[in-house]
């Protein structure tokens, strides 16, 4: 029998490059065994796992030696492996680099597209699957500072490694990610190590978690594409899309005063209630709506040179409004469908009905990160990138604004934090009393405050998804 060129193999990779799916492959030859991530400071080989052949986590970070060599005394019949990372025992990662016995498998993928995939599998917490029907979905904010700093490292530990196997005159093998399906280039690299016979072909356990382009994964693509020099996203040919009102019409949806001449126009999460109170407060009787084209013609006639007004909300404010009454809760009239769809599609964690949030780990950042997944939900949904419906609740207010305009001739948009100038227009325009100026909003007491889940990210997300609504009305940062 021809001595072993080599009587072990080392895979440097990284997170998200494919090693996974490598050492399975590399496991289908015979007289090959990769032993997964070994020298992981967080576990031994996989997740969950903290001693491997006898020999405890503490003795394995204290001498890695220790665990190689009983592994090459175990299994003799075998060429052993392991996948190595930059973050790994650096004891480790100088014994192998320092044995020429050691085949080096060098696997490399595109930074762009690890880094997307491991901020992918950072946010629904999935790093495998084998069976696609478990597949979770998510997209992300892709923070450029953050990509340079990881390319930096990245590139750090590569120069590292090659400049260590050149200065030792070590032959290694080179792989992309995108050559994995490659049975001859599996082949190549199994005979590099030792084996004897080659695959015809490969059995593929492992499913690939984030199929599909970059710019369905990343919700500020058109931000960041040309930085980084990827395909430009899709002009949709498509004419805009017609919104169908969600009950009656704009003119329906209004309300009337019936002694003053007042029209409110009432955005769907933005205040209404306190609105109308104050209505009700100042006309003596409650407002009316449902009006039709000859009931409001009837109202005209008595009722000169209306003032009409609508409330608008800051974005934000207004997204997190209709995520926690409609999305977050579990009651009758939430929204169920959507919310079920957003997390078997979307990959969103959201707590069930009667849960101990303790016990399934939803704190305040899980919450967040549901937020801001909730936010590039509506972004993808009002630019026609979803199948589900778009309800009035986040659909735009430039855009519900401009309804009441085609109906009314004109409506004046009102921010919430400036009800109470406005309110002084209002007493003076119709002489009210001085006690009956105020419009008093009551801000729900929510399980997780605004105030506490609130972070540049969820400003950032919010203004790809309402850029229209903050340029033509203005909106600052919400803090």
């Amino acid at each position: 029998m021809p001595t072993k060129k080599f009587r072990s193999f080392a895979i440097f990779g990284a997170m998200r490059s494919g090693s996974n799916l490598l050492e399975r492959y590399i496991n289908q030859f015979d007289g090959l065994k990769c032993h997964g991530e070994l020298f992981n400071p967080a576990f031994i080989g996989w997740s969950g796992k903290n001693t491997y052949m006898e020999i405890k986590k503490p003795e394995r970070d204290k001498a890695p030696d220790m665990l190689i060599n009983a592994i090459l005394a175990k299994d003799s019949k075998n060429t052993p492996g392991f996948r190595i990372f930059r973050d790994h025992n650096s004891n480790a990662i100088d014994l192998f680099l320092a044995d020429p016995s050691c085949a080096k498998i060098i696997l490399t993928r595109k930074p762009v597209d690890s880094f997307v995939s491991l901020k992918i599998a950072r946010k629904t917490n999935q790093w495998l699957i084998e069976d696609e029907k478990h597949r979770k979905t998510a997209q992300i904010f892709f923070d450029m500072r953050e990509f340079e700093e990881y390319q930096k490292v990245r590139q750090a530990y590569s120069k590292m490694i090659m400049s260590r196997l050149k200065k030792t005159d070590q032959s290694f093998f080179e792989i992309r990610y995108d050559q994995l399906g490659d049975v001859e280039k599996i082949n190549e690299i199994a005979k590099f190590i030792g084996a004897l016979t080659p695959l015809k072909t490969l059995k593929q356990t492992i499913k690939r978690q984030n199929p599909g382009p970059l710019a369905d994964k990343i919700v500020n693509y058109n931000e960041i594409y040309q930085k980084l020099d990827l395909p430009a996203p899709k002009v949709d040919q498509k004419t805009e899309p017609k919104f169908l009102p969600e009950k009656g019409t704009d003119l329906s949806r209004a309300y009337f005063c019936s002694s003053k001449s007042i029209i409110f126009a009432p955005i769907p999460s933005a205040p209404d209630g306190s609105v109308r109170q104050w209505l009700t407060k100042i006309d003596g009787m409650a407002p009316e709506n449902n009006f039709g084209t000859a009931a409001f013609k009837d109202w005209q006639s008595g009722h000169k040179y209306p003032v009409i007004f609508t409330v608008l909300r800051h974005p934000v404010a207004r997204a997190y409004d209709v995520f926690m009454r409609k999305i977050f809760q579990t009651t009758p009239n939430g929204f169920l469908a959507i919310r079920e769809a957003l997390e078997t599609k979307f990959g969103v964690f959201l707590p069930a009905k009667d849960s101990d949030f303790s016990e399934i780990g939803y704190d305040i950042a899980a919450h967040r990160a549901a937020f801001k997944q909730f936010l590039a939900f509506i972004h993808h949904n009002l630019t026609q990138k979803t199948t589900l419906r778009t309800d009035g609740r986040w659909r735009a207010q430039s855009d519900l604004l401009e309804g009441y305009v085609a109906e009314f001739n004109h409506c004046i948009p009102i921010q919430e934090q400036d009800l109470n100038y406005a309110s002084a227009y209002f007493s003076n325009r119709f002489n009210l009393a001085a006690d009956m100026g105020k419009i008093e909003v009551i801000t729900p007491e929510w399980v997780f405050e605004l105030r506490k889940v609130y972070d540049v990210e969820i400003e950032t997300l919010a203004r790809i998804a309402y850029g229209a609504d903050y340029e033509k009305f203005g909106f600052e940062n919400w803090r």
